[in-house]
């Protein structure tokens, strides 16, 4: 069905472009050119925008910041139904949204060479893409220094995110123009937060979509300790990634982690909630198990506690070769296997100057550094200066353990037909696949037949980083969008699930 559709939209010669005053060449800064790509085998006609959108005050107009964006369009044939336009955020906090571009769903990517080729898996095929900077990110920037304090904290930059979408939509589309946003890590909180946000102004969100940022829905469904325990079958996958468990656990990574579930959720769980008064030998032997299941050295585990967090397990596990596993993919070194290119970086955004056309002199925040004053002792990035003022502490008097606020449910109740999509990488220590798929099975109806959640069992916090999962990542995302059931090989409803998809 791709196929056809894009063969459709490569063919039409005389279209028309949906939401048009903001889109004429040069106006409001804004360079817009126009460029072709083979897509899913056709070829797309399609309409780039690079610029600034200004952020003002409610009661004044008063200019605040102005944010800057990249957009990908393809033109619809007079009367058709307007396509849907997604809006991306980034990570961090202080990483662009151009990030998704060309490292994944974008008309572009790049070969082994660096040379820009056409990108197999970009979402251009079903809806527009807008990839937008927060302030304090890519080419976007406060008006002023002291403005600086209304973005760089959680809810203001939410907020004037929200005020991104309602301006550029308000000039580009119309009010049945579906939308969607997505965004990763970080960005994930940025979507939950936004969509409540346009849902209470009036301008419902059809899809939220959620990579490698959690299920958005609070901390009322689920224990520290429950969390806790349930860090233990990705902790069994990198173990058996690795050879640090006995054969006995299981012979293949799937046995592994059905073997490590079911013992957290009958023995563990259990254990950490009475671990005050456990027996010592009954201590001992959830030791032993957790060891066995970790490949964690037993002699390294507090018996007080029983717990094994991530930096110790990534610490720990490898520590007689010398080698500390990174967090945001424990099949690679701290620092190495996600470890994003700055010959990369550089050939983005020498995209969107040369190709793009939007030939800024400013240091494109996330991806270069400036030299006024010097970057490495005067500029500290946005999220480094970054206010949480958004999410649950369940630690009292620190920020180490923040939870994210019920947006998404929140959400859904002002707008029942929004539905959510989530994604999450099993290496990726950041996150959690059994403990997003146990929330899910006691979500209420009224929100789990809206999820559509995903455990990438070969993906990090990047999912895309990995190849095989970016096609697969990709190929859900398309099918959320089109309203079509997911791969029963790949991806199941909340009410069929098994123990880790």
């Amino acid at each position: 069905m791709l196929k056809s559709a894009g063969v459709m939209a490569g063919v039409l010669a005389l279209v028309t472009w949906a939401g048009m005053a903001h889109a004429d060449v040069g106006q409001a800064g804004v360079v817009v050119r126009e460029h072709t790509a083979r897509l899913q085998g056709a070829v797309y006609r399609y309409r780039t925008e690079a610029g600034h959108v200004p952020i003002r005050g409610t009661a004044t107009g008063d200019l605040r910041g102005r944010m800057f964006y990249t957009a990908y369009r393809v033109p619809v044939a007079a009367g058709a139904a307007a396509r849907p336009v997604t809006y991306f955020f980034g990570g961090g906090p202080s990483q662009p949204g151009l990030g998704f571009n060309h490292r994944a769903f974008g008309p572009k990517s790049f070969d082994a060479n660096l040379q820009l080729i056409d990108n197999p898996r970009s979402l251009l095929p079903v809806t527009d893409l807008v990839f937008v900077d927060a302030i304090g990110t890519g080419f976007s920037r406060p008006e002023r220094v002291e403005y600086e304090a209304e973005f760089f904290n959680a809810d203001g930059d939410a907020r004037s995110l929200a005020e991104f979408v309602r301006v550029w939509h308000a000039q580009n589309a119309t009010p049945e123009t579906p939308v969607y946003l997505l965004g990763g890590s970080y960005g994930a909180w940025r979507v939950g937060m936004v969509t409540q946000m346009l849902s209470e102004m009036g301008r419902p969100v059809d899809g939220a979509i959620l990579l490698s940022g959690g299920i958005l829905v609070g901390t009322k469904y689920l224990s520290e300790n429950e969390i806790t325990a349930y860090r233990v079958p990705s902790q069994a996958a990198t173990a058996f990634h690795h050879g640090r468990l006995s054969p006995d656990v299981g012979g293949s990574q799937e046995a592994v982690i059905q073997a490590a579930t079911a013992w957290a959720k009958s023995e563990y769980i259990p254990a950490l909630d009475q671990v005050d008064t456990l027996p010592a030998a009954r201590r001992e032997e959830i030791a032993r198990a957790l060891s066995r299941f970790t490949g964690y050295p037993l002699a390294d585990i507090d018996r007080a506690s029983l717990r094994i967090t991530l930096s110790a397990f990534t610490g720990r596990l490898l520590a007689d070769q010398g080698i500390k596993l990174g967090w945001h993919d424990m099949r690679h070194p701290a620092n190495a296997g996600a470890r994003l290119s700055p010959r990369e970086d550089r050939a983005i955004v020498d995209d969107i100057r040369r190709n793009l056309g939007f030939n800024s002199e400013l240091a494109y925040l996330g991806f270069e550094t400036g030299y006024s004053p010097s970057t490495a002792e005067d500029y500290v990035p946005a999220g480094q200066r970054w206010g949480w003022n958004r999410g649950i502490n369940t630690k009292v008097g620190t920020d180490d353990d923040l939870r994210s606020e019920p947006w998404i449910p929140r959400a859904m109740d002002l707008n029942p037909a929004l539905r959510a999509f989530v994604g999450y990488g099993l290496f990726d220590g950041a996150n959690n696949c059994a403990a997003n798929d146990a929330v899910l099975e006691h979500l209420e109806d009224k929100y789990s037949r809206n999820y559509t959640a995903r455990c990438y069992w070969n993906g990090g916090h990047r999912i895309y980083g990995t190849d095989s999962e970016w096609e697969r990542l990709a190929a859900d995302i398309v099918a959320f969008i089109r309203h079509l059931p997911a791969d029963g090989d790949r991806q199941e409803q909340a009410s069929s699930r098994r123990p880790m998809e």
